[in-house]
């Protein structure tokens, strides 16, 4: 077999299944980080609708819980969201530097060695972005079942005061007493 047709040694199929690894480490951060700004996007709608709705303030107790279950996942998201330094080996300058006039075999070990240590390193970082995300997921879901509660206890507004009765009685100048207008 000539040196261009030669099988792939074992060493190098290891390298090249850690390189692959490695990759889809990075795959799955970018993953994580849009899961992160669709919980953030997600949750400011919500928390916007709640404050803007009628509604919401009718059972006053499950929109409280409902905002705070979105606030706290909104601050979980951009925990996990937060940018953290993760290692991209191997440095292209020290690779050449260090490894220039060095044997295939060697190079190929090294690398996987370094390969190794930064995809351990990464994965607890990996990791603890994860945990943010799923805690966020779930405070968003644990509001918004709040915030259907809240809906449903609250019976819409014909259950309650109407807006109109809630507003401020107007005076009248020559008597002194309130008055409010008659439907």
């Amino acid at each position: 077999m000539s040196a261009t047709n030669r099988e792939p040694t074992t060493l190098q199929t290891i390298y090249d299944i850690v390189q692959q690894r490695f990759v889809m480490q990075f795959q799955s951060i970018d993953s994580l980080d849009s899961k992160a700004s669709t919980l953030i996007a997600l949750n400011g709608i919500i928390i916007a609708v709640i404050l803007n709705s009628r509604f919401a303030r009718i059972n006053l107790f499950f929109s409280i819980i409902a905002a705070a279950c979105l606030l706290g996942s909104m601050c979980l998201s951009f925990a996990g969201y937060k940018v953290e330094d993760y290692r991209r080996d191997p440095d292209p300058r020290n690779l050449k530097l260090k490894y220039c006039n060095s044997q295939n075999e060697e190079v190929i070990e090294k690398l996987t060695d370094n390969l190794i240590h930064a995809y351990e390193e990464n994965r607890t970082k990996l990791s603890k972005k994860a945990r943010y995300i799923n805690q966020a997921l779930a405070m968003v879901l644990l509001g918004l079942f709040c915030l259907f509660l809240s809906l449903l206890l609250g019976g819409g507004e014909s259950s309650g005061r109407s807006r109109q009765e809630t507003t401020c009685p107007a005076r009248s100048e020559t008597s002194g007493t309130t008055t409010r207008d008659k439907p």
